[in-house]
């Protein structure tokens, strides 16, 4: 009977060296484990970081490039309105009379005077005055 008795009491000290043994790689785990969880949560933090900052540079770009798009209408519109002012040929155009007077008046002037090539321009500056107003309200509004 001692014997049985010394054997399980071997067994026992053998079971809870085995369950310490468990306990010590369990801290272990989880000290590895919070390790890693640690790492993870950086990482996660410079990914926010880089999607704020992406976010933050396609911000900027869309404002830099509504700029360059209002920046080229403006150019157009100046261009256009250069081309109308030859064509009017009138002074006063385009600070004391309208597109619309400038080429009414050079229809009808040309018309009287039977000159159809000066008729012709008046003709360019109706077909001018779309673009010229396209490109003026882009420029205004920046679209």
């Amino acid at each position: 009977m001692e014997e049985a008795v010394q054997i399980l009491a071997e067994q026992v000290d053998s079971l809870i060296g085995r369950v310490e043994v468990v306990e010590d790689k369990q801290v272990e785990q989880e000290k590895t484990l919070s390790g890693v969880q640690s790492i993870v949560d950086q990482q996660q933090e410079i990914i926010n970081q880089q999607n704020d900052l992406i976010e933050q540079m396609q911000g900027e770009q869309q404002v830099n490039q509504l700029q360059i798009t209002k920046e080229k209408a403006c150019r157009e519109a100046t261009e256009i309105l250069e081309q109308l002012k030859y064509l009017c040929g009138m002074s006063g155009f385009p600070q004391q009379m309208t597109l619309d007077e400038c080429i009414a008046g050079r229809k009808q002037y040309y018309a009287t005077t039977n000159r159809q090539a000066e008729l012709d321009r008046a003709n360019d500056m109706i077909e001018l005055k779309p673009s010229y107003l396209d490109a003026k309200t882009r420029c205004e509004t920046g679209e």
